[in-house]
């Protein structure tokens, strides 16, 4: 059922639901929508106005995140916009474009699963889901452009921005709770990466390190990390990444297609030809490595071992020199 406003709050809740405040752009309503959220059950973060980046590192939030925190936080700082940390029990599926919606819709109607929350996104749908206990799935994100039907995979330590931050608004939503969205079995998961050319996703084997170790599949470490990189970062920041990623491949077209891809989901993004004259005009001399990436992410409350947690144990490197 698809609704213009959310549904009211479960029994006992303090604050009433709001109604128009997920669906307005942000500015008044922002403590009403996070505190909303927080009781759909969701580990809400504050947002950048229009940055798509956390104001506070991830760890220390959630480790004191609390009804109370919520409302002083938002009290203070209204023009802050809404975010959560996804989690292990929630799986956020992202299509930017027409190709993917209709892919996701497809593996929806084929397995019977119905989405009770949808999000209408600048480019596209989020669809959320609540995964079975058990399944295994990880973070995934594709270039729309050179692959517009692939679905990107937002679950574990994602960010998900939330409406009514900029570019979100709220298109169904059927559920008081986060425990009552549709539930996804294996099978569903493993159609959705298959879907999207990669291997049905599983957990290390016992007894593999949960650190980065040098393995053949550098360029899916590197994805990764990019993924908890904000491309709307300043222009310093902007072009140690890419110094980053050009010495990390060796200056190769696969770093270059990271670069733009990354690049291109940011706001400030002009175009291929300006990160391919960037990219042409960085020299791999050591300056600036895949440790850069490491520190930026770190510094953005992602550290180095969450990353890594995410991958297969013979997708883990790694380079242990802060920067």
């Amino acid at each position: 059922m698809s609704n213009a406003s959310p549904p009211p709050p479960r029994e006992n809740s303090a604050v009433p639901a709001p109604t128009a405040p997920l669906q307005e752009a942000p500015g008044g309503h922002t403590l009403l929508a996070a505190s909303w959220w927080h009781r759909f059950g969701f580990a809400v973060i504050p947002i950048g106005p229009g940055t798509k980046r956390t104001v506070e590192k991830w760890d220390p939030w959630l480790a004191k995140l609390s009804r109370d925190m919520v409302t002083s936080h938002w009290a203070n700082h209204p023009e802050h916009e809404v975010g959560f940390i996804v989690g292990d029990g929630i799986i956020v599926l992202d299509a930017d474009a027409a190709e993917s919606i209709a892919a996701l819709k497809a593996i929806e109607l084929k397995f019977e699963v119905v989405p009770r929350l949808i999000v209408k996104t600048t480019r596209g749908e989020h669809h959320y889901f609540k995964r079975t206990s058990g399944t295994f799935a990880k973070a995934d994100s594709h270039s729309t452009t050179d692959f517009p039907d692939r679905i990107d995979v937002k679950t574990g330590r994602a960010m998900v921005i939330l409406p009514p931050s900029t570019g979100k608004l709220l298109l169904v939503c059927d559920v008081n709770h986060a425990d009552e969205l549709g539930v996804v079995e294996q099978d569903f998961l493993d159609a959705v990466f298959q879907h999207n050319g990669r291997p049905p996703p599983r957990p290390p084997a016992l007894g593999a390190h949960t650190i980065c170790e040098p393995a053949a599949n550098h360029l899916l470490l590197l994805e990764a990390i990019l993924r908890c990189l904000d491309a709307d970062c300043g222009y310093d920041d902007w072009l140690h990444v890419g110094m980053a990623l050009h010495h990390a491949t060796g200056s190769g077209d696969a770093g270059y297609a990271l670069f733009n891809s990354w690049s291109s989901t940011g706001e400030k993004y002009r175009g291929a030809i300006e990160t391919r004259t960037k990219w042409d005009s960085f020299r791999s001399d050591g300056a600036f490595t895949i440790a850069t990436l490491f520190w930026l992410a770190d510094r953005a409350g992602y550290s180095k071992a969450a990353i890594c947690a995410e991958l297969e144990p013979f997708e883990r490197e790694g380079d242990d020199e802060p920067r």
